[in-house]
């Protein structure tokens, strides 16, 4: 969907074992059609990131993304401002914004070692995160081909000129980054 937040609109429809799932719940071509027909929204298909194995493994329910915000002050020469990290859980179903009960985790834009993970409670306490709630797995470690995600990132917003101010949500991926969104300004 190309309106919303936090998540809201979006869809993973898969198809395994000849059967249709939205949202990883079995559903039915009729549902699909309904929800792709409705006219008060638009929809964007596309492919199904496959995050990196090192994020997959503490969460695979979601794609987990880092944002990663970029300045070009004199408008031509873009510089990192921070980055941070989200991961999904059970609890936001199929995407890991924060809004919708994801974790916020730390990141060195320098290092990319991800850290200090945060989680806002069902009574709307931000509290530390340590290991993810549904693997139990440590939320920390260090992004995969950091430096050259952070070379590609500069290089986009060097040659989006007209643009000062760019909120880049990636996910990392074996072989590379994909961009879900790209936030401007």
């Amino acid at each position: 969907r190309d309106k919303g937040s936090h998540g809201e609109g979006f869809y993973r429809l898969s198809y395994k074992n000849n059967k249709l799932y939205l949202n990883l719940e079995e559903t039915t071509e009729k549902e699909v059609i309904e929800i792709l027909s409705d006219s008060t929204n638009e929809y964007l298909i596309t492919e199904y990131i496959k995050q990196h194995d090192v994020l997959n493994k503490i969460y695979d329910g979601a794609v987990n993304t880092i944002r990663i915000i970029v300045f070009k002050k004199d408008g031509k020469n873009p510089t990192i401002g921070n980055a941070y990290m989200r991961f999904g859980s059970k609890k936001t179903g199929t995407v890991d914004n924060i809004g919708a009960g994801g974790i916020f985790v730390s990141l060195d834009e320098k290092t990319g070692y991800f850290h200090d993970a945060l989680i806002i409670t069902d009574d709307r306490k931000i509290v530390p995160c340590k290991k993810h709630p549904d693997t139990n797995l440590p939320i920390e470690g260090y992004i995969p081909n950091w430096d050259k995600i952070l070379k590609e990132i500069l290089e986009i917003a060097e040659h989006l000129e007209q643009i000062e101010y760019f909120g880049f949500d990636i996910a990392v991926t074996e072989d590379g980054i994909k961009f879900p969104e790209i936030n401007r300004y």
